[in-house]
């Protein structure tokens, strides 16, 4: 009896301390300039969730859409900075800008989820 409540409590300690270890969430940094995403590839693996950091450099607000996500951010101003949470099934999605004319002059990239 003494010896499986020392296990039940051993047992306990070690998924305390397995729950308290969890790995943050990935942030993907990706840099809008005017009319161009920098890096134009980011890469997730199927299932991780990652938290995109948009860091406009432009000098005129932008966005950014993943169509296939159904994922759009508010209008990011010059020099601000938003953050989304994204994760999704294996196949490559299209990132643009869909502020007129932006996504017509270059300002495409994609988003890779597939295992490394």
């Amino acid at each position: 009896m003494v010896r499986s409540r020392a296990v039940l409590i051993a047992a306990v300690a070690t998924l305390a301390v397995v729950a308290g270890c969890q790995a943050p969430t990935p942030e993907l940094n990706l840099v809008m300039t005017d009319y161009a995403f920098e890096p134009k590839q980011l890469s997730l693996t199927p299932g991780q969730r990652a938290v995109l950091v948009l860091q406009n450099k432009g000098t005129m607000e932008h966005n950014l859409e993943i169509p296939e996500l159904g994922l759009n951010s508010q209008p990011v101003a010059p020099g601000q900075t938003v953050k989304l949470d994204v994760a999704g099934p294996a196949r490559v999605y299209k990132l643009l800008c869909t502020i007129p004319g932006h996504e017509e002059q270059g300002m495409v990239g994609e988003l890779r989820v597939q295992r490394r």
